[in-house]
């Protein structure tokens, strides 16, 4: 019988989506604990107004023209010493993701590194004040590639 099968099939995608992601949990959460870092933001736009969201990276190439760089940071983890918030962008990710400086400068794999330098540089601002609390001035620590392949 089709719906039959079809209903195994929908059983076994299930209770292997399940089984991943306690696995995924477990590991986040044990990242989570041995580390300094505190979760911060969430699927954080790096495109917003500087109330709610850091602006985008902008560049003047001539008098004419500006290029900004948007997108949005699946995680971003912050960890503050003293005047310094140390900044980590993490990116979670269906597939194999690798990094490497050929590749990089080649312009491919640049985008969490864009992000990481678009927190650490961005202009003053309200979302600036909010981000850094306390701290004086802003670190970068790393970007991270979370795996999520089922």
């Amino acid at each position: 019988c089709k719906s039959a099968n079809n209903s195994k099939k929908l059983r076994y995608l299930f209770n292997k989506l399940k089984k991943n992601l306690v696995l995924y949990l477990l590991e986040l959460v044990s990242e989570l604990k041995q580390s300094k870092f505190n979760e911060h933001y969430m699927e954080l736009s790096l495109s917003g107004d500087g109330a709610y969201a850091p602006k985008s990276l902008s560049f003047d190439v001539n008098d004419d023209v500006t290029v900004s760089l948007n997108g949005t940071a699946d995680r971003v983890d912050v960890f503050r010493d003293n005047d310094t918030a140390y900044v980590k962008v993490i990116d979670y990710k269906s597939g194999t993701e690798k990094i490497s400086l050929d590749l990089i400068d080649k312009g491919y794999g640049a985008q969490l590194f864009i992000y990481l330098f678009t927190l650490c540089k961005m202009k003053d601002c309200d979302f600036k004040e909010k981000f850094m609390g306390n701290a004086k001035e802003i670190k970068p620590a790393g970007i991270m590639y979370f795996p999520m392949n089922i």
